[in-house]
């Protein structure tokens, strides 16, 4: 599992730059991908980035579709889970 977490991680750090450089940070496909490579930092046991950001995704999507949105509280949850 420590190596498929690793190739993971490695896949979708590419992705979200790419996301990030092609649909800009904030976009919600860019904030999908960001939240899905932080639940594969906590996989690989980088604790500390996962943290980092999901708690980035988190007050982006907050400002974006404030707390009573789904995704929003899917956040909250995967952030809790990674503390």
């Amino acid at each position: 599992l420590a190596k498929q977490a690793d190739r993971a991680v490695s896949l979708f750090e590419r992705m979200v730059g790419e996301a990030k450089a092609r649909l800009g940070p904030d976009e919600p496909d860019t904030l999908g991908l960001a939240d899905q490579l932080a639940g594969w930092y906590r996989a690989a046991g980088k604790h500390d980035r996962a943290v980092a950001l999901f708690e980035d995704v988190l007050a982006r999507r907050k400002a974006q579709l404030g707390l009573g949105d789904t995704l929003t509280h899917d956040t909250v949850a995967r952030l809790s889970a990674a503390y």
